[in-house]
């Protein structure tokens, strides 16, 4: 096993045993303990979500530019590199602080935590760095193909520190007040804890010294078009928030986090492997033929488009059981129905997501602001139709839609521009028959201990339930062989580590 499988399979173990921590919390305790007040959990899901919003400004698409050039440059050039784009980080991270205070020096925005109208600014500030700088370290950890640690910090580590927090609150050991300062200190710590491990492993590319690069022009101007095209994607995904929470209010907002939270799942297999696939796209893309590329590109594609099916069939099917234990409130209908929609567009858009990093690492990456402009725009036109009438479920809707027009947008721009497809017709049978699988929602599953003991009932029916989807899901994988998809020789060939050890 070499380093980037490794990598990726340590990855998916830290993201798995994170999802389903949270999985217990979010079902079992946080509907409970907000029930009665789901403002005030909606409040904190405003003013990260707002954080998000600017991250993309402060960091000026140095993730994106460190994971395109940092594997092209030789080794004595790096530390000029990172240090280049280290500076250009806190160059963004300034021009947000101005931004923001300019923006709300005459309206502060202003949430009710606990009943009290706060200013976010006291939680914005620590919160735009740490994330920042965050992204920063964890796309220099992707270059490397050290995935693993990022994923730990990300995935395990904030949800054991979320989940000791909670606890605490929950036993009213804490107020709400100190419960939101250690919420949001999660993620200072993760930052901290990275910026150590980088340290470790490469503290001899890190002096930031003050050397441009030859090349900065280049740089430069991929930052200048990659910086709007990935505000734009970043947009299509947090800005629903921002709009339910304006049309709606913030309890709304609280809910419509549900249906995002169960979209997680769905995200696994891109944060798993498609951060070491992104790499590997940039290395082999400029270096091999269109004909050497497109095998790796292939099975790059079916395994994550396979693989985020699987999930959300796994949801699916078992969706009313979990709404039933989520309560009247964050199980209804509305939400139920959202993770639905947002969860069908998140498989169509697995089909062809991979398009994305062949254009942003392709001589057309300037064609991405285009894609993402106008997805943001018609995102936007919707967003006004279809929440104010429809509620979250519009929302929902509306990111469903933009999803998969995106994405077959880019997909056939890639197909005519270079003639290679994400997914292939042989390949269309194997995600027919998973899809298929959903079939397991309408076989009823009578209760198995009497019915005062319905939540316990409900965990039985999901178990029992999936372990039949576990077995006819194993038959069609070993049928068609798709776990070799996952061991694809896009990590596991010389290429990989010659990706890692390359001097």
């Amino acid at each position: 096993m070499n380093k980037a499988t490794k990598e990726t399979l340590l990855s998916t173990v830290f993201s798995y045993l994170g999802i389903f921590l949270a999985t217990f919390y979010t079902i079992f305790i946080i509907p409970k303990l907000f029930h009665d007040h789901p403002e005030n959990w909606g409040a904190l899901q405003f003013v990260l979500n707002y954080a998000g919003l600017f991250l993309i400004l402060a960091s000026l698409a140095t993730p994106q530019s460190i994971i395109k050039f940092y594997p092209l440059y030789p080794k004595p050039m790096r530390e000029q590199l990172l240090s280049f784009l280290f500076w250009m980080n806190t160059l963004g991270i300034a021009i947000s602080f101005i931004c923001f205070y300019i923006y709300t020096k005459e309206r502060p925005v202003e949430v009710f935590i606990d009943g009290k109208l706060t200013d976010i600014k006291w939680f914005f500030y620590p919160l735009l760095v740490s994330m920042t700088l965050f992204a920063f370290f964890e796309s220099y950890c992707h270059a490397l193909l050290k995935i693993a640690m990022p994923a730990f910090l990300n995935n395990t580590f904030t949800r054991f520190w979320f989940f000791f927090t909670i606890l605490l609150y929950y036993y009213n050991v804490i107020s709400f007040n100190t419960f939101t300062y250690l919420y949001f200190g999660q993620f200072i710590f993760s930052f901290v804890f990275l910026v150590l491990f980088v340290w470790k492993i490469k503290k001899d590319q890190f002096r930031f010294i003050f050397k441009i690069p030859e090349n900065y022009q280049e740089i430069l101007r991929y930052s200048l078009y990659a910086l709007p095209a990935t505000s734009a994607a970043v947009l299509i995904t947090k800005i629903d928030i921002q709009m339910i929470g304006s049309f709606l209010g913030k309890a709304e907002v609280a809910y419509y986090t549900y249906a995002i939270f169960f979209m997680s799942f769905l995200l696994i297999p891109k944060n798993t492997l498609m951060q070491t696939s992104r790499s590997i796209i940039s290395r082999d893309f400029q270096t091999l033929s269109i004909g050497e590329f497109t095998p790796k590109y292939h099975k790059i594609s079916v395994a994550f488009a396979i693989s985020t099916l699987i999930l959300f069939v796994g949801i699916t099917i078992n969706i009313e059981e979990l709404m039933l234990i989520l309560g009247d409130k964050f199980g209804s209908s509305s939400v139920k129905y959202s993770v639905l929609i947002l969860g069908t567009g998140r498989v169509l858009e697995s089909l062809f997501i991979s398009n994305h990093a062949v254009l942003e690492y392709s001589k057309f990456y300037k064609k991405i602001l285009l894609f993402e402009m106008t997805a943001l725009l018609l995102l936007i036109f919707l967003n006004y139709l279809l929440i104010p009438t429809y509620g979250i479920i519009g929302a929902a809707i509306t990111s469903a839609i933009i999803l998969f027009l995106n994405a077959v947008a880019k997909s056939i721009f890639v197909y005519k521009k270079l003639n290679i497809s994400p997914i292939r017709k042989k390949d269309i049978k194997i995600v027919l028959s998973i899809a298929l699988l959903v079939g397991l929602y309408f076989i009823p599953i009578p209760n198995i201990l009497p019915s005062n003991n319905d939540i316990i009932n409900y965990i039985l029916t999901i178990l029992l339930r999936s372990i039949a989807y576990a077995i006819l899901l194993w038959l069609v994988v070993k049928y068609f062989g798709i776990h070799k998809l996952y061991m694809s020789e896009t990590l596991t060939n010389n290429s990989a580590s010659s990706f890692v050890d390359k001097p």
